[in-house]
């Protein structure tokens, strides 16, 4: 039976390709389909190769951590430690931080029913007197988020990035058993940064409510108010103004520039007035 039978009508022999028509050594074919082979996962899958994920998570290595008074176990899903004297830490060691492009959170889950307090964490080596405190750890029967911006917590970033070991202090009572697990050194997610940003600007609030309280007290007031009665129908404010020694005209316009200013207890007295409805004219 002729190869054309089974064919559509009008079917042709395919022509010779480029190899048929010219003969090449078969073993540069295999060098060039080797060479193709492996630099294509590079071509699929660049940021593996060439940069590290600055998202990407470091793991704790409780396996390689070096201990005083305490006690390490480790299973697949949980690390316990133990405090077994007045001067409990753990020192592990910490890959590099270069990657991460954001805030640098060390954070884990941990359970702990005494709770810790004066938790320190020093980094090094070598390590130093100087520590950075860390948050207290909360009695906790269950599973509890706990986590501490380091970014925040040591200010000199050189430091927290040159630095291959870090050691964390766990108060000074023993007997004290901590569970562990998902500890990682990871970057700061979208809503933790909104947070920071919400928690900046109530502090820079906060300072300046400070200095504009610190300026109304130190200032010298020019009136007083002496009494304030209140019977039915209205309300008597009784007190002195002190011009100093003002005559003629400007006596007159100081007296019409006087304003009671109404206020809600939760207001400060020093904030700048808000709500011109509640500013009367004296007259």
């Amino acid at each position: 039976m002729s190869n054309l039978d089974h064919r559509a009508p009008g079917w042709r022999r395919s022509q010779p390709n480029w190899f048929q028509r010219n003969p090449v050594d078969a073993d540069l074919v295999t060098r060039v389909s080797l060479i193709v082979v492996a630099i294509a996962p590079c071509l699929l899958c660049p940021a593996s190769i060439h940069a590290a994920d600055p998202q990407q998570p470091l793991e704790i290595s409780w396996s390689q951590a070096q201990t005083n008074q305490l006690s390490v176990a480790i299973d697949e899903r949980e690390t316990t430690l133990k405090t077994t004297g007045s001067d409990p830490f753990v020192v592990f060691p910490v890959g590099s931080l270069e990657h991460f492009d954001r805030d640098i959170l060390l954070a884990f889950e941990y359970s702990c029913p005494d709770g810790v307090r004066d938790a320190e964490l020093r980094i090094g080596p070598p390590f130093r007197p100087e520590h950075f405190e860390l948050p207290s750890f909360a009695p906790a029967e269950g599973w509890t988020q706990w986590k501490v911006n380091l970014s925040e917590l040591v200010a000199d970033k050189t430091e927290l990035l040159s630095r291959r070991q870090w050691r964390i202090d766990l108060g000074n009572a023993s007997g004290v058993t901590m569970k562990i697990r998902n500890a990682e050194l990871r970057a700061i997610n979208d809503r933790e940064l909104e947070q920071k940003f919400a928690r900046q600007k109530l502090r820079q609030e906060k300072q300046r409510a400070a200095q504009e309280n610190e300026a109304y007290f130190a200032a010298t007031m020019s009136g007083r108010i002496e009494r304030v009665a209140i019977d039915d129908r209205r309300v008597t404010i009784a007190g002195q103004v002190d011009f100093g020694g003002e005559q003629g005209g400007e006596l007159t316009a100081n007296r019409n520039r006087l304003t009671i200013v109404g206020r809600s207890p939760h207001e400060r007295t020093s904030a700048a007035i808000a709500r011109p409805a509640s500013v009367w004219p004296v007259r």
